[in-house]
């Protein structure tokens, strides 16, 4: 008697999501997302010293480039104009307190990296729940 009743009390509780989405033309009008964000990434320590031509105190510095972890977040709005329809920006930042270092002084400087990356297109999605994105990127790095 106790199973029946725990099952009865269970399907009672969710029966409200079983009928959430029963229209087959209910469709979100506006998608939103946050969630964060890790990257491994080169840290471009090649173009930072302009390929060992730049100076620090008068004196050359050839960095050495390497695979670096960036941690951050990532954010996505979309606006869905119809059914299959939309338009996508995603918005994603990440960071990282790095050291680069000299090959020629044995040195290490330390940095503070940030880099920021934006998307914007449109969003095309078929009944089969398949999405395709065109986008153009734009990134920002300091």
């Amino acid at each position: 008697m106790t199973r029946i009743f725990l099952l009865l009390l269970v399907a009672l509780i969710l029966a409200p999501s079983a009928f959430a989405q029963n229209r087959r033309d209910d469709y979100s009008f506006y998608e939103f997302y946050v969630g964060y964000a890790h990257e491994r990434a080169n840290n471009n320590a090649d173009r930072f010293d302009k390929n060992g031509r730049a100076t620090f105190n008068g004196r050359t510095v050839d960095f050495v480039s390497e695979k670096v972890n960036y941690n951050g977040f990532n954010a996505e709005f979309n606006q869905n104009v119809t059914r299959h329809i939309g338009i996508v920006t995603s918005f994603t930042g990440t960071y990282n307190t790095t050291g680069y270092f000299d090959a020629r002084s044995g040195r290490t400087f330390n940095a503070r990296v940030q880099r920021y990356d934006s998307m914007a297109g449109p969003l095309t999605s078929s009944p089969r729940k398949l999405t395709t994105t065109v986008s153009m990127p734009n990134s920002i790095k300091t």
